[in-house]
């Protein structure tokens, strides 16, 4: 079963917790996923980097609103 609701998907390639995870592999249950490196990030990329991670946001509400 995939999903298809729209999904963002944003993580740091810094982030020590995660360093073996492929981010990719989300879309092996949500195809259309948009994923989104914040190269040099850590865990909280919403907290490192706010702006960027805002407009990231406000960008993925805008192409997909309904």
């Amino acid at each position: 079963m995939s999903i298809s609701t729209p999904t963002l998907a944003i993580y740091g390639n810094k982030d020590r917790s995660h360093r073996q995870t492929d981010f990719s592999s989300l879309r092996d249950h949500v195809p259309n996923a948009e994923i989104v490196l914040f190269s040099g990030c850590g865990h909280f990329p919403d907290l490192e980097r706010p702006q960027e991670y805002a407009k990231q946001i406000a960008h993925f509400i805008q192409t997909n609103a309904s």
